[in-house]
């Protein structure tokens, strides 16, 4: 017996589901999530039917949680899905424009609400948007220390005040 970890796929390795490969399955993924057009119409724009749809869902699914139980912090097929997911996302529609100072006041109201749906109705944005800006602001806040700063100063001044 070898404590060696089994060969990870590459993700050009991978073998196509029904024709689909993985960067295709998040791109159709990331359309069917924006919710914009009929789910039978986007299908229908990568020549699939909602019948091929499900099987090639869990495929991929039971492909990806299998890579995730065989190499475990390793796998790398669910950061290749959720890379193709996000970059897929980005092209479908433009970054909403939110100041640093307007995602804090969206953290909190999302915060405040306990799930975002009500915050993002009060500001006529998606579920769509909404992952798109999380990516955008975890990204700029992590990387950008003013940023980071501008943040919080207006997370923190936006936060009820206690009663004296």
């Amino acid at each position: 017996m070898t404590d060696e970890v089994p060969r990870q796929p590459q993700h050009d390795d991978v073998e196509r589901i029904d024709g689909v490969s993985l960067e295709e399955y998040a791109a159709i993924s990331a359309v069917v999530a924006e919710g914009t057009r009929p789910f039978g119409d986007v299908l229908a724009d990568f020549r699939l039917t909602d019948k091929q749809w499900g099987p090639i869902t869990l495929a991929w699914m039971q492909r990806i949680a299998l890579d995730v139980q065989t190499h475990r912090e390793l796998a790398k097929l669910p950061t290749v899905f959720s890379d193709a997911f996000a970059r897929a996302q980005d092209r479908l529609a433009p970054l909403p424009p939110l100041t640093v100072e307007d995602w804090a006041a969206l953290t909190l109201a999302v915060l405040t609400h306990g799930s975002p749906g009500p915050a993002l109705k009060e500001r006529q944005l998606t579920t769509p948007d909404y992952i798109r800006l999380s990516r955008h602001f975890a990204s700029l806040l992590s990387s950008d220390p003013v940023a980071g700063r501008r943040y919080e100063r207006a997370f923190l001044a936006m936060q009820p005040r206690e009663p004296a």
